[in-house]
């Protein structure tokens, strides 16, 4: 998993991050007539950072789950949205997202950096 992805060459498939992830208004763009739900994403020391972008009209339920994971938009609690959260990402590079190119969040792989192991490994069938 590379943390600093933006960096380097830009993948062209999906790969896996581990990054820290922020939400706040004004973060959504309209692109071609497609609605995308915008986060930053920084690298752990927070020394380098690029938006990601979830299309709203294939990956609604990845928003859902992101803005929960952020408690971002919550009426059912006084809290303030969580900044700078610890997630692990599938993403993969969209050119057509911006000059420099942007990045689109394909699935929300888990609510902090290392991912609980699944049991069915555990019985010798993983």
């Amino acid at each position: 998993m590379d943390h600093f992805l933006w960096r380097r060459p830009k993948p062209r498939g999906v790969v896996t991050v581990r990054c820290l992830l922020t939400k706040k208004p004004g973060y959504e763009i309209l692109l071609k007539g497609t609605k995308y739900s915008g986060y930053l994403i920084s690298s752990p020391n927070l020394d380098a950072y690029t938006f990601a972008y979830v299309p709203l009209k294939t990956h609604q339920q990845v928003d859902r789950n992101l803005r929960h994971a952020l408690n971002y938009g919550s009426f059912t609690t006084k809290e303030p949205p969580i900044e700078d959260k610890r997630v692990t990402l599938k993403i993969s590079y969209q050119e057509e997202l911006g000059k420099e190119g942007n990045f689109i969040i394909t699935e929300f792989l888990h609510d902090d950096w290392v991912t609980p192991k699944d049991p069915e490994f555990d019985k010798g069938k993983g």
